[in-house]
C-alpha cells in the first residue's frame, strides 16, 4: 500500500540551494524588521551590532547545512553560537576562555538584566542603546533568528517563520499606539511573501494567509487594545524618581506622585539643572542631538557661553548625593566647571553643558560640583540691548503656525521699544502679577497639558498650569520678541535639613521643575521665574532690587506694575492645588522603551501561536485534500493517506508494511472491517495500485466517503484523544522529528 506521503522529498542539490536562498531572506526579512525599531532606539550603531549577529547565526546554520550534517546540529550550534557572543562581549572575565559561561556568567548576566530594566525605565522614546539595552536586543532578536532558521528551513514550514518577526514589527507599535513605520509593514510583507515562495507545498497557501492576517492584527491592533505602556512617576528599580527630558515637559497628564521621594542632597541651595530643551517644532519642546565627543571628560567643562570677564561672578564648590534619580543626566548647578568623584563614564555636552551617561545612571552617585555664579548688574544686562549673536538663530525660532495669542500677547506685553532685558522682566512679571495661578489639575482636566503651540496659547487663556506650562510660554514669547530662549529641567534648591552639619538640603520629586533661560550678550544664559508659587527669582530679574527696570502697566493684558516683592515661596514651597494633587512638578513619568514590559505579552503570544500551529497545519492539511479529492484532481492514494495520518492522531497507528486489505481490519481498532465506506476506498486503493487501468479508481463520492470513516473513527476514540488529535496531532509533531532528525 502507499504510506503517508506527509513531506515531498527533493533532490538534494537543490533543496541546498533553496536552503541558502531561504537564509537570505529570513536575514532580509530580519534587517526589515530591524530598521522598525528605529522609533524605539536613537543612532545606528545597534542596528549594525545586530545585523552583524543575525548574519553571524544564519551563516553558521547555512553552513552546517552545506556540510550535509544532521539537520539537528544547526540550531543546536546557532544556540552556542549566540551564548559564546553573548558571553564574550558582556561577561568575558566571568567565562573560561572568554567564551564558555560559568555560574559567574550567570550572575553577571542577572545583574545586566537588572541594569537593562532600569534603563528602560529611566529612558524615553527613543532610548539609548546602552550595554544593558544591547544584551537584551542581543538575546532578543538572536533567538528569532534561530526560531525563525528552524521553522523556515529545518521544519520546511516557511509560513510559521512570519510568527517570530512579528515580535519585530509589533515592539514599536506595542510601545507608542501609531508608531508602527508603514514602509517596514510594506518591506516585511514582501519578504514573507518571497519567502512563502521558494518551493512551499500548496497546503501552505491558506496558512501562509491566516499568519499574514494574524500578524497585521497583532502588531497594528493589540497595541490599541492592551493596557498603555507606561512606568510611574516613581520609576523602577526601588521607586526612584525617574527622569527624562521628553515625558517631563509633554506628558503632565501622568505625574503626580502620592508622596514626596528623596531625590538627592545638596551642600548648597541652588537650582540644580539637569539638561536644556531648545528646540522647538509647533507640537513640543524636545532636545537637539547632543554635542558630546568622548574627549569632554567632566573633571574641566567647557567656559559657559557669552560670559564676559566683566561680569561679577563667585566660584563655588557643591557636595551632591543622588537618591531615587534614575536620570542619564546628573543635576548640576549651571554653568558647572569641573565635576570629581564620578563613578563610569560621563560627558559634557558643548551645546548646554549639560553632564551627561550613555552607560552609567545618576543614581547613588556622590560628587563634587564646582561651578559659576554669575552676577550680572541691571546695566550689563541692558547694554546687551537687542543683540542676537550669529548663529543663534535656532534659539529664537519660531512655528509658522504659531497661535495667534502667543504672538499678540508677546507684543501687548512687552510693548514696541525697549531692550531684550526689558522685555524679559515685563513677560515674567506677566506671569507672576496677572492673575495666573499654579495647578498642576487644570491642565489635565480641561485638555491642554504638555508645551505644544496650541496649547500654550490654552494656557494663557486659561491661566492656570504648572512649571512646564510658564516656562514654555515665557520661553515661546521671547523668542516672539526677538530674544534666544530654551527651556531648563531639573530641581528647586530644596528644604534645609534640621540640626545636621554642614548644612545640607533636601531634594524630592516635589521640586522636579522647568524654567526659561534667556541668552544676553556679554553675559550669556541666564534663569528667570515665571511660575508663580514656586522658587525664587534672581537678583537680576527681581523688581525690588535697585536699578532693576520695573515694567509698565500694560490694561490689555492685565498686567500691573510690580510695587512689592514678586509673589515667591519659599525654596520648595507648593501652592495649596499642588499640594492637593500631591504632584511633583515634572511633566510626567518616564515613556519606556518597555522591552521589558511589553516582553511578557510578546512571549506568550508567539508561544501561543507556536502551540497552535501543529493543529493550524493539520487543518489546512486536511482542508486540501479534502478540496482536492472533490475536485476530482487527487488520486485514491492521498485519500488513503489522509485516513491512515487521522487514525495515528487518535492513537490507532496503521502499520505501513500492512496491505489495503490488513489495514481495514486495523483501521478503527478493527471496528470498521464492514464499513462499506471503508470497504469502497480499500477497493479503489488496489485498483489504482495494482491494476494496469487505474483510470477511474477515484470515483466521485470519494472525498464523502473519506469524511464518514474519519468521523467513526473519531466517535470510537475516548474523548482525551480526540482533545489531542485536534490540538497537538502526532502525525504534525511526527514530521518535524523526522525532519529535524533524518
Amino acid at each position: 500500500m502507499a504510506g503517508p506521503d506527509l513531506a515531498q522529498r527533493q533532490p538534494a542539490r537543490p533543496r541546498r540551494r533553496r536552503d541558502w536562498i531561504t537564509s537570505i531572506a529570513i536575514l532580509a526579512g530580519l534587517l526589515v524588521g530591524l530598521a522598525g525599531l528605529h522609533v524605539v532606539l536613537e543612532g545606528a550603531g545597534w542596528y549594525w551590532a545586530i545585523a552583524l549577529l543575525c548574519i553571524l547565526l544564519l551563516g553558521i546554520g547555512a553552513g552546517a547545512r552545506a556540510l550535509r550534517w544532521p539537520a539537528w546540529t544547526a540550531p543546536v550550534l546557532q544556540i552556542a553560537a549566540l551564548i559564546a557572543t553573548v558571553t564574550a562581549v558582556f561577561a568575558p572575565k566571568t567565562a573560561l576562555a572568554w567564551i564558555i559561561p560559568t555560574s559567574a556568567t550567570w550572575q553577571s548576566w542577572q545583574r545586566t538584566l537588572a541594569l537593562a530594566g532600569r534603563s528602560i525605565d529611566e529612558q524615553s522614546i527613543p532610548a539609548i542603546a546602552v550595554p544593558a539595552i544591547m544584551f537584551l536586543l542581543c538575546i532578543g532578536i538572536g533567538a528569532i533568528a534561530i526560531t525563525a532558521d528552524f521553522l523556515a528551513i529545518t521544519t520546511r514550514t516557511p509560513a510559521l517563520a512570519g510568527v517570530p518577526l512579528l515580535v519585530l514589527l509589533a515592539v514599536p507599535g506595542f510601545v507608542s499606539t501609531g508608531s508602527s513605520d508603514p514602509l517596514v509593514f510594506v518591506g516585511a510583507a514582501a519578504v514573507y511573501l518571497f519567502l512563502l515562495s521558494i518551493g512551499s507545498r500548496r497546503d501552505q497557501v491558506r496558512l501562509a494567509f491566516g499568519l499574514g492576517g494574524l500578524v497585521i492584527v497583532a502588531a497594528l491592533v493589540l497595541p490599541a487594545v492592551l493596557p498603555p505602556v507606561q512606568s510611574d512617576a516613581r520609576g523602577g528599580g526601588g521607586g526612584g524618581l525617574s527622569t527624562t527630558v521628553n515625558p517631563v515637559l509633554s506628558r503632565g497628564r501622568d505625574l503626580r506622585s502620592p508622596q514626596a521621594t528623596e531625590v538627592l542632597r545638596s551642600g548648597r541651595s541652588e537650582y540644580l539643572r539637569l539638561v536644556s530643551i531648545d528646540n522647538f517644532k509647533g507640537s513640543d519642546w524636545s532636545p537637539d542631538a547632543p554635542g558630546v565627543e568622548q574627549r569632554n571628560t567632566v573633571s574641566a567643562i567647557g567656559d559657559p557661553p557669552g560670559l564676559l570677564a566683566d561680569v561679577a561672578r563667585e566660584t563655588h564648590s557643591t557636595s551632591i548625593e543622588v537618591g531615587q534619580l534614575s536620570s542619564p543626566w546628573l543635576p548640576l548647578p549651571y554653568p558647572s566647571t569641573g565635576v570629581t568623584g564620578l563613578e563610569g563614564s560621563w560627558t559634557w555636552d558643548v551645546n548646554g553643558l549639560a553632564v551627561s551617561s550613555r552607560t552609567t545612571s545618576a543614581a547613588g552617585q556622590t560628587y563634587r560640583a564646582t561651578s559659576i555664579v554669575a552676577m550680572p548688574t541691571p546695566a550689563q544686562l541692558l547694554a546687551a540691548g537687542t543683540t542676537v549673536p550669529a548663529g543663534f538663530g535656532r534659539f529664537v525660532s519660531v512655528p509658522r503656525d504659531l497661535p495667534t495669542i502667543v504672538r499678540q500677547t508677546a507684543d501687548q506685553v512687552t510693548g514696541a521699544d525697549g531692550t531684550n532685558y526689558e522685555k524679559a522682566l515685563a513677560l515674567q512679571s506677566y506671569f507672576r502679577n496677572s492673575g495666573f495661578t499654579y495647578s498642576e489639575s487644570a491642565p489635565v482636566e480641561d485638555g491642554y497639558d504638555g508645551t505644544g503651540g496650541q496649547i500654550i496659547a490654552k494656557f494663557l487663556d486659561a491661566k492656570a498650569g504648572y512649571c512646564i506650562h510658564f516656562a514654555s510660554a515665557m520661553a515661546m514669547m521671547a523668542r516672539v520678541e526677538g530674544i534666544p530662549s530654551r527651556v531648563a529641567v531639573g530641581f528647586l534648591p530644596g528644604t534645609r535639613i534640621e540640626g545636621e552639619e554642614p548644612t545640607r538640603y533636601q531634594v524630592t520629586s516635589k521640586e522636579l521643575h522647568a524654567w526659561p533661560e534667556l541668552y544676553f550678550a556679554g553675559v550669556g544664559w541666564i534663569r528667570f521665574e515665571p511660575t508663580v508659587t514656586r522658587g525664587d527669582v534672581p537678583g537680576y530679574a527681581d523688581e525690588t532690587t535697585p536699578d532693576v527696570p520695573i515694567p509698565s502697566t500694560n490694561d490689555d493684558t492685565g498686567a500691573t506694575a510690580a510695587t512689592a516683592a514678586p509673589t515667591a515661596a519659599p525654596h520648595g514651597a507648593q501652592s495649596d492645588d499642588a499640594a492637593s494633587t500631591g504632584g511633583a512638578d515634572s511633566g510626567g513619568p518616564s515613556a519606556a522603551v518597555v522591552w521589558l514590559r511589553v516582553l511578557p505579552f510578546l512571549i506568550l503570544f508567539v508561544l501561543l501561536a507556536l502551540a497552535l500551529a501543529p493543529a493550524l497545519v493539520r487543518l489546512l492539511q486536511r482542508s486540501a485534500r479534502l478540496r482536492r479529492l472533490r475536485l476530482g484532481t487527487a488520486p485514491v492514494a492521498l485519500a488513503w493517506n489522509e485516513l491512515m495520518q487521522s487514525s495515528a492522531d487518535l492513537g490507532a497507528p496503521v502499520p505501513d508494511t500492512v496491505t489495503p486489505r490488513e489495514a481495514m481490519q486495523l483501521v478503527g481498532h478493527g471496528l470498521l472491517a464492514d464499513d462499506p465506506s471503508l470497504a469502497r476506498m480499500v477497493a479503489a486503493l488496489e485498483i489504482e495500485s495494482y491494476a494496469k487501468d487505474a483510470s477511474g479508481a477515484a470515483y466521485p463520492g470519494l472525498a464523502d466517503d473519506l469524511r464518514a470513516v474519519q468521523r467513526m473513527i473519531a466517535s470510537y476514540a475516548p474523548r482525551s484523544r480526540r482533545i489531542i488529535a485536534a490540538l497537538l496531532p502526532p502525525s504534525i509533531w511526527s514530521l518535524a522529528t523526522g525532519l529535524v532528525t533524518r
